[in-house]
């Protein structure tokens, strides 16, 4: 079975070129373990993904003479793997609006409370202006931008030119360009590694949606402008319940079952469970049940928002150990 990782360089084969992977040293060794089975890669043995925030992954190609560098979550699931229809339409919007930031939109097919959502304005080419960004919402707040038409779900996933990206930095986050300019004359030297351990902790730890993208929209077009594409591939954040089926699938009776189960009349269901811990459940419908060695989590499967305030909560009565 391929996981994420290994899946990278399948889902850039559209990148003309060479392609490396960023990573932490730490990690290193595992995920080389990882892609040389799909694919040989290039490693960068550095935490440039941290300067476009603790979730990204940058991937850096080259779409004939237009260089683009795009960041994304790595956590999530993404089929078809080939996706260059999207790339594409990214690379004719970056070379229509060269000083934009582009972002992949995601169709929603429910009313997500567990993603922010991108408004669109008017078609632009391939895109449509971004409107404006909104937080992650209410059961209510999501079935309503779901019925206008007019929202996308916000999958992290973002492109610009390189050159552009670089000026972004040094208008927003002078910082990290300073970082950056630092580190730059060790690039590709034998003391690459020790030059990064100095320097790197002397950077803002900020995540590109902060970094960059929501001082660009506040800027407005002076800025350069955002836009949107629509995503031509299904996505699924596996940090949320709601994905979980999609991605493990699901039983006879609409469960998605992993450790040992019984139930009766359970529908619709979540249920995780460690190999030596029996879950039974009776009459249960679109819940979702989780046990692990030290804790127990019954809830309604689709109410994203009460398990964000159940973690608040936790947090505030000091058992946030638990989490």
């Amino acid at each position: 079975m391929t996981n994420l990782v290994q899946a990278d360089p399948e889902r850039l084969e559209y990148a003309r070129g060479d392609s490396a992977l960023f990573t932490n040293e730490s990690e290193q060794q595992v995920l080389r373990a990882d892609v040389v089975m799909s694919q040989p890669s290039r490693f960068i043995n550095g935490e440039l993904n941290h300067l476009l925030g603790a979730r990204g992954e940058p991937n850096l190609t080259e779409h004939g003479a237009l260089a683009t560098a795009e960041a994304g979550p790595a956590l999530r699931a993404i089929t078809p793997l080939k996706t260059g229809g999207r790339a594409e339409r990214a690379v004719a919007t970056l070379t229509a609006h060269p000083d934009s930031s582009v972002l992949i939109g995601i169709p929603p097919t429910h009313p997500a409370t567990g993603y922010g959502y991108i408004e669109r304005a008017a078609p632009e080419g391939a895109g449509f202006a971004v409107e404006r960004f909104r937080e992650k919402p209410s059961r209510a707040v999501a079935e309503e931008f779901l019925a206008t038409g007019r929202f996308f779900w916000n999958s992290g996933m973002f492109v610009w030119r390189v050159q552009r990206l670089l000026e972004l930095f040094a208008q927003f986050q002078p910082a990290i360009t300073a970082g950056i300019d630092r580190l730059s004359p060790a690039w590709a030297t034998p003391g690459w590694s020790d030059k990064l351990a100095e320097e790197f902790p002397r950077m803002p730890s900020i995540s590109v949606d902060y970094a960059l993208v929501e001082p660009q929209a506040q800027a407005g077009r002076a800025a350069g402008g955002l836009f949107v594409v629509p995503a031509s591939f299904q996505w699924d954040d596996v940090g949320s319940w709601q994905s979980l089926p999609a991605v493990l699938g699901r039983d006879e009776a609409g469960n998605t079952v992993t450790g040992p189960h019984c139930g009766l009349d359970t529908q619709g269901c979540v249920v995780r469970t460690t190999a030596d811990h029996l879950v039974a459940t009776i009459g249960l419908r679109d819940c979702v049940v989780v046990h692990t060695p030290d804790a127990t989590l019954v809830a309604p499967r689709d109410d994203e928002d009460a398990l964000r305030k159940l973690v608040a909560r936790l947090n505030e009565l000091g058992l946030g150990g638990w989490l």
